[in-house]
């Protein structure tokens, strides 16, 4: 009963989260709606697309081993809850999975990271606009540390078995500089 109103909740966070963000694209047509900190006092103001672009980073391969390949993607910078790294998880263990994020900090600064991914064994989960499974770091913790730049991200993966909870491994920390 609990596993139903837990997926219940979940799915009405996940419907007002995608709505929520319909409303955000609309109002980022507008040329004047981003302004970018760029440090000390002064900010720079820049069109929706150079926001979006203001951090990029290669295609990076973070994780591969036992089967298990976290592949980086892209990074965005102006989504309704903070930035978000897109994933590409695949998954050939043998077991279902459950990916999760641990020990994340962006330019030296720790900061929580919103993102629990369950990857069936042989197929990929790829993180997209739409998608649950990208890694979020929450604006709110970019504000407090004064972040207006992404320039370094580091983080380390929880992987547990999908069905027990149990850690099968955490990886150590990787580093992305866009």
């Amino acid at each position: 009963m609990k596993r139903i109103i837990a997926c219940f909740l979940l799915s009405m966070a996940l419907l007002s989260f995608f709505a929520c963000e319909d409303v955000l694209d609309a109002e980022m047509t507008d040329p004047f709606a981003a302004v970018i900190e760029t440090g000390g006092d002064s900010a720079q103001t820049k069109t929706p697309e150079q926001a979006r672009q203001a951090a990029t980073i290669e295609e990076t391969v973070l994780i591969d081993q036992a089967g298990v390949k976290i592949t980086a993607k892209s990074l965005h910078e102006d989504t309704l809850f903070g930035s978000t790294l897109n994933l590409l998880i695949e998954n050939n263990s043998g077991k279902d999975l459950t990916f999760q994020c641990r020990n994340a900090s962006i330019n030296g600064y720790m900061v929580e990271t919103m993102m629990s991914v369950d990857v069936v064994n042989g197929k990929k989960a790829m993180g997209g606009k739409r998608s649950v499974d990208t890694l979020t770091f929450l604006a709110e913790d970019l504000e407090e540390n004064g972040i207006g730049e992404i320039t370094e991200l580091e983080l380390a993966f929880c992987i547990a078995d999908a069905e027990s909870w149990d850690t099968i491994t955490e990886t150590e920390i990787v580093t992305i500089t866009p």
